[in-house]
């Protein structure tokens, strides 16, 4: 092989080392924080500038998330009686009450992720399920400090 033929994989693998050893060096001078650059003359950065880190929060006990989580649900309490268990009594007004344990998964500022509902097996009013499950709408309670997952029973009326 000639020397000419090699000069150009050489030039090849030199630059890609170049390159690789700019961006090595550079990151390493990067400035701490989320890679945003905001420029000084942005309207936005000088009225609203962005706290630095994400927010913190204090871990709340479980049985203390629990109790929020309950009186977010008695909020709604009359309109599930309003919606669901009224047109149902009017048809059978001696059934028992309907009972069911919800569980609610809360992240770390307190919005509900994820809804589930363990049905008594006794109830007689079973059809009221879909119609609460329905007719609930997410649950927002004081912030948790860590995604926090909770039972909570309730029955109706």
């Amino acid at each position: 092989m000639s020397g000419k033929a090699l000069t150009t994989p050489v030039a090849i693998v030199a630059a890609g080392a170049l390159i690789g050893l700019g961006l090595y060096l550079g990151r390493a001078r990067a400035p701490a924080g989320d890679g945003v650059v905001e420029h000084a003359s942005s309207a936005a950065a000088q009225v609203n500038p962005r706290p630095v880190g994400p927010p913190t929060f204090t871990t709340v006990p479980q049985s203390q998330v629990a109790a929020e989580a309950a009186r977010a649900l008695e909020a709604q309490r009359a309109a599930l009686v309003e919606r669901c268990w009224n047109p149902l009594a009017r048809s059978r007004p001696t059934a028992k009450p309907y009972r069911c344990v919800f569980t609610f998964t809360f992240d770390a500022g307190g919005e509900q992720l994820a809804r589930g509902v363990a049905e008594d097996r006794a109830n007689e009013r079973s059809e009221l399920g879909g119609c609460v499950s329905s007719a609930l709408t997410s649950l927002k309670i004081p912030p948790p400090g860590a995604n926090t997952s909770v039972e909570v029973p309730f029955t109706l009326p």
